[in-house]
């Protein structure tokens, strides 16, 4: 059996609302996490809009600090709303400049539609 003394998961909401439920969830996440548990909570606000050229040229400083924590973590907590029947434009675009870094990092996702059956397509 592997023993692990810490677990550090990067947490970030696919909304940029202030006050989201999403990006509270993340939050109330951070704020109540066991011992040995660490919960770095990012913000997507600054990441600009995905652009090969852009990368090319040296990646913007919040999308490297992005892809260093999700480098470094053990898992990662995403909290995302629906919108129209698929995941936000922000956290789409997140990914798209964060991809590789993707790979091999457990990923937990939480969804909290506002209507009933809402999130069934972003869960997919």
């Amino acid at each position: 059996m592997i023993l692990v003394e810490h677990i550090n998961i990067v947490g970030f909401a696919g909304s940029l609302r202030r006050s989201s439920y999403n990006r509270g969830l993340v939050r109330a996440a951070a704020e109540s996490a066991p011992p040995g548990i660490t919960i770095e909570v990012l913000d997507l606000a600054d990441i600009p809009l995905y652009n090969q050229d852009v990368e090319d040229a040296g990646e913007p400083l919040s999308v490297a600090k992005f892809k260093g924590a999700i480098s470094g973590a053990s898992a990662l907590l995403v909290a995302t709303p629906e919108y129209n029947h698929g995941i936000p434009g922000v956290l789409k675009n997140a990914i798209d400049w964060a991809c590789p870094r993707f790979h091999g990092t457990g990923v937990g996702s939480c969804l909290l539609p506002a209507i009933p059956k809402g999130g069934l397509t972003s869960a997919i």
